[in-house]
């Protein structure tokens, strides 16, 4: 497996970075950890619990990579983001006398702050937020959507609009779940039109 190139692919080194590799050498140890396999090598994805999620099943870099955003997303789920402005307008209106959502724009390119501060909204305290506040990931450049608008001037940006697109907020002070979750609370509790 490791012969055909697959694991040194850019692609799949980039998507590995949120993984642990953990090499187990004998059947006994395979066994004793995740109910065995059925062939050698074999590369196993499993949680932080040590509970087995899925067995590599095409060895191709874009298979790889693919195998790796599945296994990702299920056991450390994300925010539903929106890519688009207009998209996340849509979904921010209130229908039916019912009020608006929130909406956070993040800012964002492949730098470590950013990917930092993408990692809060996998916190499930952010996720379920998800009924209320429309989470938008846009990219970070001179000429992007949204830079000029809300006068972006970094990557790692997060602005937080009313349901009507008012300005209520611009940080990049934000590193972690706990500063994301703050905000919110602090915005949503300011919302009058919302229902208690």
């Amino acid at each position: 497996m490791l012969e055909n190139g697959a694991f040194s692919d850019d692609g799949v080194v980039k998507a590995a970075k949120d993984f642990v590799p953990v090499l187990l050498k004998t059947d006994r140890e395979v066994e004793g950890r995740y109910g065995g396999v059925d062939g050698y090598p074999t590369v196993l994805f499993a949680d932080g619990g040590e509970k087995k999620q899925h067995e590599l099943n095409d060895r191709s870099p874009a298979g790889v990579v693919k195998q790796m955003q599945e296994v990702l997303a299920k056991v450390n789920p994300e925010v539903p983001w929106e890519t688009t402005l207009e998209a996340a307008e849509e979904k921010a209106k209130g229908r039916d006398g019912a009020p608006g959502k929130l909406r956070v724009l993040v800012f964002a390119d492949e730098r470590e702050t950013s990917q930092r501060l993408l990692k809060a909204f996998r916190s499930r305290e952010i996720i379920s937020q998800g009924e209320r506040v429309v989470f938008v990931k846009l990219p970070y450049a001179k000429d992007a959507a949204g830079v000029e608008t809300y006068k972006v001037k970094q990557a790692a940006t997060v602005v937080v609009l009313d349901d009507e697109g008012k300005t209520l907020a611009s940080t990049t002070s934000l590193k972690d779940a706990k500063g994301v979750a703050a905000l919110l609370q602090k915005h949503l509790k300011k919302d009058p039109k919302k229902k208690p």
